[in-house]
């Protein structure tokens, strides 16, 4: 209907909603069960499992685990009804602690929540950017560093899709381990989005603030992209944000004097997806001095902006 898959979830409401669709999940693998004259297919719904219906050992729980993530439903033997629900205490947006069995609300994949320091909006006009990059056709990345903070501007023009630049701190400085800053207009998320990769090689990063986004499933990270702001004119897309020099979140590579190698990438629409590989670019920046030298596809040309 729609020419693509609708991502969703059943449900984020609490334990009374949930309580009564698992029993309605419950009553439609019975009538399944009634109708077929077989047990319902475990690859398409784990929970059946609990009805025994010829399943040996107990239901998959990947929520345990802390598998709550937007693609909750993906995480294998995991029902999304069981995924993305604070503890009721929590769900006015209270500070939580660090429980490695609490579940992430909706507001938290996003980076909505916690509420930070307000910094004052400043470097607003282009003019004030001290530096410049274009690392790729349309895209134009500016920023200046001001009392231990970093002010930013990004612009994509020609296509109407989100964007994004990466820190990438260790070998071989792919996106790996990378700290990423990505702009969204519109569809998935609004903003700019602080996000983390916490294994090697490519692949999806995800929300700084999730637990889930780290190797032990236990590390709760931060949003530093302060005062985003994102906007749209015909033909063009540009944000603006700040961060501190060192954020002190281990979810974010400290920007230092000296070359760092930096990744940029766009989308082809406002859907957080695959880049493909013609709309990628690594470059040496140092952004204290302004040197920049770019390539496409994760390669190199020298040029210089100051």
């Amino acid at each position: 209907m729609f020419g693509r898959y609708i991502h969703h979830n059943p449900s984020f409401g609490g334990e009374q909603e949930k309580s009564t669709l698992v029993e309605q999940q419950l009553q439609m693998f019975k009538l399944y069960k009634q109708t077929f004259d077989i047990a319902p297919p475990l690859a398409i719904w784990p929970t059946a499992r609990k009805l025994k219906l010829g399943a040996n050992g107990p239901l998959p729980d990947c929520c345990s685990a802390q598998c709550v993530k937007p693609a909750c439903h993906d995480c294998v033997g995991c029902n999304s009804v069981d995924c993305g629900k604070l503890n009721d205490a929590d769900e006015k947006g209270h500070a939580q602690t660090q429980s490695t069995n609490l579940a992430r609300s909706p507001d938290a994949f996003a980076g909505y929540v916690p509420l930070r320091e307000i910094v004052p909006k400043v470097m607003t006009n282009a003019n004030t950017y001290s530096c410049k990059a274009q690392p790729l056709n349309g895209m134009t990345f500016e920023w200046s560093i001001c009392s231990g903070r970093i002010y930013f501007k990004q612009s994509l023009a020609g296509v109407s899709a989100w964007y994004g630049v990466g820190l990438s701190g260790r070998p071989p400085f792919d996106m790996g381990f990378g700290d990423f800053m990505v702009s969204m207009f519109t569809r998935n998320f609004s903003g700019v989005k602080d996000l983390y990769k916490y294994d090697d090689g490519q692949g999806y990063p995800c929300w700084d603030v999730l637990h889930e986004c780290s190797a032990d499933n236990k590390t709760m990270g931060t949003k530093n992209t302060d005062n985003d702001q994102i906007t749209r004119t015909p033909g063009e897309t540009f944000s603006t944000w700040s961060r501190h020099l060192n954020t002190g979140d281990s979810k974010d590579w400290p920007i230092v004097p000296g070359n760092m190698t930096v990744l940029f990438a766009h989308g082809t629409e406002d859907y957080f997806t695959y880049h493909t590989k013609h709309n990628d670019a690594s470059c040496q920046i140092d952004f204290f001095t302004g040197m920049v030298a770019c390539g496409g596809a994760f390669a190199y040309r020298s040029e210089l902006y100051v």
